[in-house]
């Protein structure tokens, strides 16, 4: 297998992180370190001004270690 990620394993991971699967899990079923699959969301995130995933109003602790999203938690 490549070294790179392709676009079926990224929709893949991204399925299952909507579905809060553990990135152990999904790593496994990739055959990937949970590490990968943590760098790849850090990469692959887009910034979207208004989402409850990037808060630009408050500072979340949840946004500086995997899986490097907020859940708008209160």
């Amino acid at each position: 297998m490549g070294k790179h990620l392709n676009l079926s394993q990224r929709i893949l991971i991204e399925s299952n992180l909507n579905e809060n699967t553990s990135l152990r899990k999904i790593g496994k079923m990739l055959g990937k370190p949970h590490t990968t699959i943590s760098r790849e969301i850090l990469t692959g995130r887009i910034l979207v001004k208004g989402n409850r995933f990037n808060n630009f109003n408050t500072k979340c602790t949840k946004t500086g270690k995997a899986p490097f999203v907020c859940n708008g938690c209160p």
